[in-house]
């Protein structure tokens, strides 16, 4: 019992007394204090750079999307051309009947689609 009571004294002891030893002068930072405002200025450091990458990848997100609107609108416009060259030319080969054109078209449309699905 007694040496539970020496050992509980003397750890107590030795917590107290490094407790002091790490506190700073009055006036003066201690270690705690410059690695706090280290970390804070670190942080801070790293938070500008993450919102840089970011700012500069939502650009580029935005710079691909409207490249590929642009790519998207020209080959729809390329392909309504091609539909409307085309449906003139049928139109002459048929002698000026553009309804019945556009269902010789769509026919033929469907017939080329059936065959690239096979």
């Amino acid at each position: 019992m007694r040496n539970v009571m020496v050992t509980g004294v003397v750890v107590l002891f030795l917590l107290i007394s490094t407790q002091t030893s790490f506190a700073a002068p009055e006036g003066k930072k201690g270690p705690s204090d410059r690695a706090y405002e280290r970390a804070n200025e670190n942080a801070s450091f790293l938070r500008d750079e993450a919102k840089k990458e970011k700012k500069a990848k939502k650009g580029k997100v935005k710079a691909e999307k409207a490249k590929l609107e642009k790519k998207v609108k020209k080959e729809k416009k390329a392909k309504e051309e091609m539909r409307d060259k085309t449906t003139e030319q049928m139109v002459n080969k048929l002698g000026g009947k553009k309804a019945k054109a556009e269902r010789e078209m769509k026919r033929e449309m469907e017939k080329k689609a059936g065959e690239a699905g096979e």
